[in-house]
């Protein structure tokens, strides 16, 4: 069952491109909006309208949406799996190449110092973390 839907044909007016989300015990899905019209946005007293909707249909029903082409399932696009010791392996790799070119930058040598203290401790903290590994 997926999470979302996209509105690709417009009905109970919802617009097209809204979405609907899975009701939290998974029987239905919901299209919620909520916004104010506002005079002044520093005064909380300037409200002048607010506006709040709110459309929610079976999972059943909303199968019988997609098979009639008025909704679309949208796929969870999630970054890939990033390994995070392989990621502390990669920043300690980057901040000791930073480190070792401090020298050669054009800079006051208070700048290199406190350069040269922020990479050491950052490299420290991600051993410190890379140890953990069990």
């Amino acid at each position: 069952m997926t999470k979302k839907l996209e509105v690709i044909e417009p009905f109970f007016g919802l617009e097209l491109g809204d979405v609907m989300n899975l009701s939290d015990d998974e029987k239905s899905y919901v299209a919620e909006y909520n916004s104010a019209y506002k005079e002044n946005d520093d005064d909380d007293s300037s409200v002048k309208a607010t506006y709040s909707s709110k459309c929610s249909i079976s999972v059943d029903y909303a199968k019988e949406l997609i098979d009639e082409g008025m909704l679309k399932e949208l796929i969870d696009k999630s970054e890939p799996f990033i390994n995070v010791f392989d990621e502390i392996d990669s920043l300690i790799e980057k901040y000791t190449y930073d480190l070792n070119k401090v020298d050669t930058q054009d800079m006051p040598e208070c700048m290199k110092v406190e350069q040269r203290t922020v990479m050491l401790n950052l490299i420290k903290v991600l051993n410190y973390l890379k140890g953990l590994k069990k």
